[in-house]
């Protein structure tokens, strides 16, 4: 689609209303995927704030560093960095 555009501006053409319309089209399907993606993040966020890790051997007295720290998956860390 990119090189398509840039062609057709190369030849001093006006891009089409069907070609503007599928960039359009493709613009707000990103941003619906990165919405999704977002919801999706603060919804593991939010579930594991509700449940940190309580085992009895982790030597921290706040319950943040009890999610943050020790409640994610080095999977889960990976994915989130």
């Amino acid at each position: 689609m990119i090189n398509e555009i840039k062609a057709i501006q190369r030849e001093g053409k006006v891009i089409s209303f069907a070609i503007a319309k599928d960039v359009t089209n493709t613009i707000l399907q990103g941003f619906q995927f990165l919405s999704d993606w977002t919801d999706k993040v603060l919804q593991q966020s939010a579930w594991k704030y509700a449940k940190p890790n309580n085992d009895p051997t982790i030597e921290s007295l706040i319950d943040y560093e009890r999610v943050v720290r020790y409640n994610y998956k080095p999977e889960e860390k990976n994915c989130l960095g």
